[in-house]
């Protein structure tokens, strides 16, 4: 017996364990799987499941349904969907799961909790976002007050409340949603090399440039470029993105050409600027033009039943990907989550979900006592700071979002013995930064 798994980004938009043998995709409220854009025909494609296969046809949509990047044929002549397998109707893309129920007494494996899906009801989520409470409903109305506006935004919270969500879903509901979407980590970028890194060079203007780079903001031309952590840049820096933010143009590294570009500059911080541009290392010219629209994420703390509501989230979303089925807690063991403070806010909740999963050995529920809560922000012994394990290693990077810089300054270390110890301990750094941590 097979069951369909349908996610749009980290968010699961359907399970088949609702009875239905034709699953509906379109910008009509009544769609199974519903997505708003005006590229979206009101009824583009259907997904059917005859004898245990799943099968998708394109509905003659205007724009086209794409299975694995290949067009699906007209007049609604279907394909059968892999086991895992994309579907992309611009500018959305679906990845699709098909996995197996074991049929045992009392019922399948796999099942779909009720409290689970009522909690993960399409329509109380915004884009990727997930929460009803009223802090993230001001969230969402200041996103579609401001989304097709023209002048940049910044949106500021503390580290792990899910900036970048906003920021796309700002682009997404926009006027430049079929333009280019092009994120930069200033945090994660060697303080020199950001301004080659947004307005890229030209050959030979410096050691090591064997090669024209064109840089993120002409990348972006005609869409958006979100600025993540702009509090980490130098003053050259600043200057040029005040340059470009008040005229639209800039100069490659070593360039004579002025280049003018049409982006929409989206940034986020979890520093206190104000205190920055007291201290002078921030410039509040460049502050002023960037904040034109100011969005504020609230903590974790301050979104009362939300919490229960993303850890049923996180439950789904790896306990399907880990186990093969979806875990139930116990209340206990919830009402531990919720008292906890949450530091590091959801990537923190994120990561405790995903630790406890990793050593679960049963089907039965979390108990209490299986959470795995340990927060490396808690003050910790002088052993582990000057000698961290494997495990207490992977826990400081996973906190601090694997920013060797940040990861140095809580060890009292520096940056290349990060990164050394990460090679003795095989952790590779560059792969998890470009494709996300998975545990296996």
């Amino acid at each position: 017996m097979s069951k369909l798994i349908v996610f749009l980004g980290n968010q699961i938009v359907w399970d088949s364990s609702r009875e239905k043998r034709a699953i509906k995709i379109g910008k009509l409220e009544d769609s199974d799987i519903v997505l708003h854009d005006p590229r979206v025909s009101r009824n583009h494609a259907v997904i059917i499941k005859e004898a245990g296969r799943f099968f998708i046809y394109d509905n003659e949509s205007t724009n086209g349904t794409f299975l694995n990047n290949v067009r699906l044929p007209g007049k609604k002549l279907r394909r059968e969907l892999p086991e895992e397998c994309t579907i992309s109707i611009l500018p959305f893309t679906l990845t699709c799961k098909i996995v197996q129920e074991e049929e045992r007494e009392g019922g399948t494996k796999i099942v779909a909790v009720d409290d689970v899906d009522s909690y993960l009801d399409d329509n109380l989520n915004f884009g990727s976002m997930l929460g009803e409470s009223e802090a993230m409903c001001n969230v969402y109305a200041q996103i579609q007050k401001v989304a097709k506006e023209k002048e940049p935004v910044v949106i500021r919270g503390e580290s792990g409340t899910g900036k970048e969500l906003v920021a796309r879903a700002l682009h997404v509901s926009g006027n430049r949603a079929h333009k280019p979407y092009i994120a930069v980590n200033s945090g994660a970028i060697q303080k020199n090399l950001l301004l080659s890194e947004l307005f890229g060079h030209e050959k030979g203007s410096f050691s090591g440039a064997d090669a024209r780079k064109i840089g993120k903001f002409e990348e972006a031309h005609g869409g958006t470029l979100f600025l993540d952590e702009i509090g980490d840049t130098l003053p050259e820096t600043q200057v040029a993105l005040l340059r470009v933010l008040q005229d639209g143009v800039f100069y490659r590294i070593g360039g004579r050409q002025e280049i003018r570009v049409d982006v929409r500059v989206i940034s986020a911080t979890n520093q206190p600027i104000e205190r920055h541009i007291a201290e002078g290392t921030f410039r509040e010219d460049l502050y002023q033009r960037l904040s034109i629209f100011t969005i504020f994420l609230p903590p974790l703390r301050e979104r009362g039943d939300d919490l229960e509501r993303l850890t049923m989230h996180f439950l789904k979303k790896y306990g399907l990907m880990k186990l093969g089925f979806i875990p139930r807690i116990t209340p206990e063991a919830l009402e531990r989550l919720k008292q906890y403070p949450w530091p590091g806010n959801i990537r923190q909740l994120e990561s405790a979900i995903k630790r406890t999963l990793l050593y679960k050995a049963d089907d039965a529920p979390i108990d209490i006592d299986e959470l795995i809560l340990d927060d490396i922000r808690q003050p910790m012994g002088d052993s582990i700071l000057k000698n961290p394990t494997r495990p207490q290693f992977m826990k400081i990077l996973e906190e601090v979002n694997w920013d060797t810089r940040k990861a140095a300054k809580l060890l009292g270390v520096t940056p290349k013995a990060i990164q050394n110890k990460a090679n003795r301990y095989g952790i590779k750094l560059r792969d998890i930064k470009k494709y996300g941590y998975n545990p296996e």
